[in-house]
């Protein structure tokens, strides 16, 4: 399967492609193929973030009684991507569907994985895109390997250029 764009929401997936160790599991890092990444993150979580290599990062209200549904956050966030073309319409979309062992975030006490809400509002968001599970290749040495030293360059070249 190649995918146009790829999700990613574990932990573990977030910190190996970005260099960003969520605190709290609710981030989400997107790979267009034709685009800069794209990470979104909780407003307390924002000074984290901007450390990784990652340059477009849009944070949320998570964790108080006024905040949206985090499933509402990110639906909003996805319709934006298309908006600005930044995503396709009618794209192959690499998700996280089948991970079975996962590593929690910095500071959760419990695992948020990605669910039945994550999925339905991914099918909502990009009912016109082909979702498929990203876990054959995302988990793979090989790849993990090239994510890891494409993602240690980009973290290199960035902590140069400041």
């Amino acid at each position: 399967m190649i995918w146009i764009c790829l999700f990613l929401r574990l932990s573990e997936n977030v910190l190996f492609t970005s260099g960003y160790f969520t605190m709290n599991g609710f981030s989400f890092i997107v790979f267009p193929k034709e685009n800069a990444p794209v990470m979104i993150v909780p407003e307390g979580e924002k000074e984290f973030a901007e450390k990784s290599w990652v340059r477009d990062i849009r944070t949320f209200g998570w964790g108080k009684i006024t905040d949206k549904n985090p499933c509402e956050s990110f639906k909003g966030f996805f319709k934006d991507l298309l908006n600005e073309k930044i995503i396709k319409r009618k794209s192959k979309i690499g998700i996280e569907s089948n991970f079975e062992p996962v590593a929690s975030a910095h500071v959760a006490g419990e695992l948020m994985v990605p669910a039945k809400a994550t999925f339905d509002m991914l099918h909502s968001v990009f009912n016109e895109s082909e979702l498929s599970d990203a876990h054959p290749i995302a988990s793979t040495k090989k790849v993990s390997e090239s994510l890891y030293v494409a993602s240690s360059k980009k973290v290199s070249e960035t902590n140069t250029e400041q």
